[in-house]
């Protein structure tokens, strides 16, 4: 097969590269699995069987068919870090294969790595034809949703990422983590949805290339989503690079999974069958109506951060939000994030209180709570995961029963089960 024109695309690749001059450790800790899950190296090969490659696969072992994921390693190659990755996505009921295009080989200084990425540059056949195999590949095993397939790529996996975007991999999602790119590029006939993440102190790719990235997506159909990191540099996702930012990691994480679950995953995000609902905001940032939004809850103890006295750790409901059809209140979510929530598209319900989910007024002045959400859809509501998800009626009065709330977007009137 022959190779598409590409070659603009690394042109830049040494400068891509230069970003990733740091160090790895290669920890290989896995972060607690949401999910048991089984790990093996693998072989696969062409059509024709002529070559053969190795790969990482990470599968849930629930026996089920997931969406299947092609993991692109950084200029390192397929180290420890990359494999611990794979396990993580796992955890989260994907089947993940991350592909080696190094052969075997892992690089532990910048030079190995430039030599290692040089050498894939200047036969991109080989590369492509790896990845190709991949895709066949996970399209065979039994832990697969054929039909559901992505990518996401990092530094210089995220260039391949992009490429297999462009190039129609039969992808439905792409993820880049500061991958090259380029907005002049013909991407009139992409079917797959792109998600990327850049730091806008990255020196290998401007910020203002990105952006006309961004507006470039914009032109095209479909739902995709490139974000800016204020103040990061390239490899702000990688624990082991010195411009780690833990925040901006976890917040490029979280809308990952969101973004995945929402293309990959029909059943925790089917567009669609919520209602638009209503919403305002006034002059002073307050907002009021009803939303209708599809997640799950996740249990966390905080300590309350704005009551006035008998201050106290809580275990406090936030939700998760897999989908909203109503644009504006996700633009209101893109425009506050960090106010009055830990994550962006993380919305708070409330307080845990016995078998109720209830949400007290911040201070003690006034003698009344503002909603309290009854046993049965208490409980339904903190059964709830990624892929078992529910929809939610959440109503909002305008001053919230008499105390102003600005840019404040959990403090519902209401929460009511939408019957689907």
């Amino acid at each position: 097969m022959k190779t598409p024109k590409i070659l603009a695309t690394f042109t830049l690749l040494a400068l891509i590269l230069s970003g990733c001059t740091f160090g790895s450790k290669q920890n290989g800790t896995p972060q607690d699995a949401m999910q048991k899950i089984t790990t093996k190296e693998v072989t696969y090969s062409t059509a024709d069987d002529a070559t053969k490659f190795t790969g990482y696969l990470a599968e849930p072992a629930d026996g089920k068919k997931h969406p299947g994921l092609i993991l692109i390693h950084e200029w390192w190659g397929l180290n420890d870090n990359m494999r611990e990755n794979a396990r993580k996505f796992a955890a989260q009921g994907y089947t993940a294969l991350a592909i080696d295009l190094y052969g075997g080989k892992v690089a532990t200084t910048a030079e190995e790595a430039m030599k290692l990425a040089g050498g894939v540059t200047a036969n991109m056949d080989a590369a492509f034809a790896n990845l190709r195999a991949g895709t066949n590949y996970l399209k065979t095993l039994s832990s697969v949703d054929a039909s559901a397939l992505g990518t996401v790529g990092w530094c210089f996996g995220g260039n391949w990422a992009y490429e297999m975007a462009k190039n129609d991999f039969g992808l439905k999602t792409s993820v880049m983590y500061y991958g090259q790119m380029h907005p002049d590029d013909d991407l009139q006939n992409m079917k797959t949805l792109i998600l990327g993440h850049f730091g806008e102190k990255d020196t290998s790719i401007s910020v203002d290339t990105v952006k006309e990235f961004q507006a470039k997506l914009k032109t095209l159909s479909g739902e995709h989503e490139i974000y800016i990191y204020p103040n990061d540099g390239h490899g702000f996702a990688n624990p082991d690079n010195p411009n780690y930012d833990a925040k901006s990691a976890d917040l490029a994480w979280e809308r990952t999974l969101r973004f995945l679950a929402t293309h990959l995953m029909p059943q925790a995000a089917n567009t669609g069958n919520i209602s638009q609902g209503s919403f305002t905001v006034d002059a002073n940032g307050n907002w009021s109506g009803t939303v209708f939004v599809r997640g799950y809850a996740e249990t966390k103890k905080i300590p309350e951060a704005f009551c006035e006295k008998d201050c106290k750790e809580y275990d406090y409901v936030s939700f998760h939000m897999l989908q909203t059809t109503s644009v504006e209140f996700k633009k209101f979510l893109d425009d506050n994030k960090g106010n009055a929530t830990v994550g962006n598209y993380e919305i708070g319900l409330g307080c845990q209180e016995a078998d109720h989910i209830v949400y007290e007024n911040d201070s003690d002045q006034y003698d009344r709570k503002e909603f309290q959400v009854t046993p049965e859809l208490t409980t339904k509501i903190l059964a709830t995961t990624l892929e078992q998800p529910i929809a939610l009626k959440l109503t909002k009065l305008p001053w919230s029963n008499g105390r102003g709330a600005p840019t404040c977007y959990s403090h519902f009137t209401t929460i009511e089960a939408v019957q689907e």
